[in-house]
């Protein structure tokens, strides 16, 4: 008898997945990433990369696939998708794949759609078990359906299966965006998926600086201990403001001494950043603070131990993206009318890697 894994189970209805371990693929991801024109310091070992990989081609190739799987055969073009989050940085970052100060876990696979194409990329995920092995094998759970159906094609959830290190396979939630990206404040990319061919990889270097540095949160005094003090970013009445985590703090600063900031199309864009910037001055002003605090990622990378070169490309890149922010060609105006006492969406889980 084949062993099986139960991946989802609700304890409310009863409803239960379960699949053949181990994991199977029934393509060479390696080819995959080379199709994709992924560059070869990606790491394919890592089992969210690869995931994202099988997706990523899954998407391009969503005809080709439709005449041989009848899991797929509504797809008739190819599907917008792309990635964001830790994988994008993994795609994008040679230094994240290596053992040093970048590489850190990943947690999960972010993935965005343009919104007339989402029930499409649901179609292709809860197809892709068949198509490419259980490795991409993705459901969606009663509880997913009615989810979805209350968000109206803003944001869809899916259920995977992922591999944990010691051999052993659970249940992942898996969450896919259409257009937006919003936790504190909204990052639009409709117009990076535009950018992108079908199939993504990523929704690129500026867009995913963009979403690293969105995060805010206002906190009570009390709450900060010394561990974590190097995150404090201001003040907003009787709380203090604390910027984003360690992890997103390294996948910025990867992204700096990976890429840079200039005009090319591997590079954080100023011109493109500072259009974002000038029409939100909620984010604008996040980001400001954020990348202000450039002691806040030097902690975060000397608990890593990153060398002093490292280091000292970081802050030098950090002070440049702070003048592109400070670009008077860039200032937002502030509303006339600004309710409540926060700039920001108050999200207590980002949810994403």
């Amino acid at each position: 008898m084949t062993p099986t894994a139960v991946v989802y189970e609700s304890p409310i209805s009863g409803e239960r997945f379960e699949i053949d371990v181990p994991l199977e693929s029934r393509r060479d991801v390696e080819e995959l990433r080379a199709d994709l024109g992924l560059p070869d310091y990606v790491d394919i070992r890592d089992s969210q990369v690869a995931r994202a990989i099988g997706v990523l081609w899954a998407a391009k190739h969503a005809p080709g696939l439709a005449t041989e799987h009848a899991s797929l055969a509504k797809l008739s073009s190819p599907v917008r998708l792309a990635v964001f989050g830790g994988v994008a940085i993994r795609m994008l970052c040679r230094s994240a794949n290596e053992d040093g100060p970048f590489r850190r876990p990943l947690g999960d696979v972010d993935l965005v759609t343009t919104r007339s194409e989402g029930q499409h990329a649901v179609a292709l995920l809860t197809g892709l078990g068949d198509a490419l092995g259980s490795r991409f094998w993705h459901a969606t759970t009663k509880s997913d359906e009615m989810f979805n159906a209350l968000r109206r094609g803003r944001r869809y959830r899916l259920h995977a299966a992922e591999e944990d290190g010691d051999g052993s396979v659970r249940g992942c939630v898996v969450d896919l965006l259409a257009d937006e990206i919003s936790f504190c404040h909204t990052i639009r990319v409709t117009d990076a998926l535009e950018r992108s061919a079908p199939g993504g990889p990523t929704v690129g270097a500026t867009e995913v600086l963009l979403t690293k540095l969105q995060a805010i949160r206002a906190v009570d005094p009390a709450e900060i201990d010394e561990d974590h003090r190097y995150r404090v970013i201001g003040e907003l009445r009787s709380t203090v403001l604390i910027g984003p985590e360690d992890k997103d703090l390294l996948d910025v600063a990867a992204l700096l001494h990976d890429r840079g900031i200039g005009p090319e199309l591997d590079q954080i864009d100023p011109d493109r950043l500072g259009a974002t910037l000038r029409r939100d001055w909620g984010l604008a002003r996040t980001l400001r603070l954020n990348v202000a605090n450039i002691a806040m990622f030097r902690s975060a990378l000397e608990k890593r131990d990153a060398p002093a070169e490292v280091l000292a490309l970081v802050e030098r890149r950090l002070t440049e993206l702070l003048s592109v922010i400070d670009d008077p060609r860039f200032q937002p105006r502030k509303p006339r009318l600004h309710f409540g006492s926060t700039w920001w969406e108050v999200v207590e889980d980002h949810e994403h890697d």
